[in-house]
């Protein structure tokens, strides 16, 4: 390009900052909802998958009151095995009822937030969700009872820790002490349990050292494992057990459906913006070319070729979206996806994000960015400059103006201002102004009906679901029939004995298996339902408690 081109393509940046940082900020939003919510799923997963290599997580656990038979277990091919207790207790004068584990050694290992691992017989680690509650130094008293798996009541708090086996913040899991709902878990040191017998194993497998936590290859393998182990202790155990895999973990697959949904909305909240972007670029370039119409014929007449004079636009173009694209693949890396992530730990217990780099993203973002603004300049450059020189050197004619259809409507024409003339017949002479205007107005509005639309359909599911079906507010399971006695019970209107069956069941191509609760009236329930008036207004979910047996449970 001849050196006063330059000056000129120069002096075209410099002469409109306004235009050009808005087209700069657009493809800025554009770029950064693009990256930002394509590497939020896969910062997420590998979230995770470091928080489980940290922890090495185990692949399948067993557990079983009775306890677990380690000569059965050790003999599984491929898998190692680490022995431990388990048990609940209910917190003396309170009905905060925690899981208690002993501390492992390499499998399933907690992870420290704040203070030490215990290390006597009277220590504890508390969850970190109880922190603040509980402080460092704290003591903690358990109720004496016969089903106390402890050795001792009264532990001393060092520390606090988190477990990838308890990933979901507010379902725990289910128990028969307190109100029936774990309220944390807590680690003590294997000394702290007066168990003869192991009551718990975690099994690690060497062939899923490759694998990613949320493949569909690692998910079937898991079949594979319950299966060997089930085969192991089927020949050896004789007493009841529960086999689970990572599948069956409080908050595993939810986290990664969750990360899963971060990437289906990416498919297309990122069009609407780019879309958006575009239709803005064609009217603020070609309103651009218009503008400099004269400057344009007299460059063609000085003789530069039609090229040479739309090169000033291609680089106004390749410069204001390079630099939004590039701002926004910096600022999508890192402030989305620790706005999302940071939103999910509301329901996930996990350490800090990590974040990552993902170049054929970056670059992606960045060429279409590039050519959103480019093409466009482009289109409406060639279209100006196929002019003759002395054409391009007068003011552009104003289109023509032509009868519209409400000038066809007389009643309704002679009613009408004469701004309301001159306004209904401009939307039709201009028409890509309009249709411009239309459709960005329209994806704006798209966009917000969809965030709305989201949130009405998410709460009204919960509202529908416990407040038109399920209609118990507790659901109680005993070895004998309850219902005369639950009836009796201060606060209860209604109380239905039921017969509780499950089952699970694996729907044809998938890996994992999705549980059937069915429930029969019928005389011989072990089952009851309750209902208190008082909790009729409840918030859903929040007094629903449902003490039921967890699947894949050998008897």
């Amino acid at each position: 390009m001849h050196r006063t081109a330059w000056k000129e393509a120069w002096r075209t940046i410099t002469g409109s900052w306004a235009r050009f940082f808005s087209i700069a900020a657009l493809m800025f939003l554009g770029a950064f909802a693009l990256v930002g919510l394509k590497v939020t799923g896969p910062d997420m997963r590998e979230t995770g998958a470091a928080f489980f290599d940290e922890t090495n997580l185990a692949d399948v656990t067993v557990t079983s009151p009775m306890g677990v038979n380690e000569d059965a277990l050790a003999s599984v091919d491929g898998a190692t095995a680490e022995f431990g207790y388990a048990g609940d207790a209910t917190v003396e004068d309170s009905l905060t009822t925690l899981h208690l584990m002993s501390t492992p050694e390499e499998i399933s290992t907690f992870s420290l937030t704040a203070g030490s691992m215990p290390s006597g017989s009277d220590e504890i680690a508390l969850t970190s969700e109880l922190e603040g509650s509980y402080n460092v130094g704290d003591t903690v008293v358990f109720n004496d009872d016969d089903e106390s798996p402890l050795a001792t009541r009264s532990f001393t708090v060092t520390g606090f820790v988190r477990s990838a086996e308890y990933l979901d913040r507010e379902d725990i899991g289910q128990t028969t002490l307190g109100t029936g709902q774990l309220d944390g878990f807590a680690a003590v040191a294997p000394e702290a349990f007066e168990s003869p017998v192991y009551t718990m194993a975690r099994l690690r497998f060497a062939e899923t050292a490759g694998f990613e936590p949320y493949a569909d290859s690692y998910l079937a393998r898991l079949d594979e494992y319950q299966d060997a182990v089930e085969a192991a202790l089927d020949n050896e155990a004789d007493s009841p057990y529960e086999v689970q895999d990572r599948r069956d973990l409080q908050g595993y697959l939810t986290y990664g459906d969750s990360a899963d949904r971060i990437d289906a909305i990416s498919q297309v909240f990122p069009v609407f913006l780019f879309a958006i972007a575009s239709l803005v670029s064609l009217t603020t370039m070609t309103r651009m070319v218009q503008e400099q119409r004269t400057t344009n014929g007299t460059f063609a007449a000085l003789g530069y070729s039609p090229r040479a004079i739309r090169r000033k636009y291609l680089l106004y173009g390749i410069s204001a979206s390079t630099l939004g694209g590039l701002i926004g693949v910096g600022v999508g890396h890192t402030l989305l996806p620790t706005v999302i992530f940071n939103a999910y730990q509301e329901i996930f217990s996990f350490p800090a994000l990590q974040l990552g780099f993902y170049p054929l993203i970056s670059v992606t973002a960045v060429a279409i960015a590039i050519i959103c603004t480019v093409l466009v300049a482009a289109i409406v450059a060639t279209r100006e400059l196929n002019e003759v020189p002395s054409q391009l050197l007068l003011p552009k004619p104003p289109a023509t103006g032509t009868r519209i259809f409400l000038e066809r409507i007389r009643p309704l024409w002679r009613r009408m201002s004469f701004t309301q003339k001159i306004t209904a017949r401009n939307l039709f002479r201009y028409k890509r102004r309009m249709f411009m205007t239309v459709f960005g107005v329209a994806g704006c509005t798209a966009l917000l009906i969809l965030a709305f639309g989201v949130l009405d359909s998410i709460t009204g599911v919960v509202n529908r679901q416990f407040n038109q079906i399920v209609h118990y507010d507790l659901i109680a399971v005993a070895a004998q029939q309850p219902e005369d006695e639950v009836e009796s019970v201060d606060g209860v209107e209604d109380a239905t004995s039921v017969r509780f069956e499950q089952m699970s069941v694996r729907l044809d191509g998938e890996s994992i298996d999705q549980e059937i609760r069915s429930y029969f009236r019928t005389p011989m329930a072990k089952t009851s339902r309750w209902r208190w008036p008082a909790l009729r207004r409840c918030m859903p979910g929040t007094t629903c408690l449902e003490q039921v047996p967890r699947r894949r449970t050998r008897t």
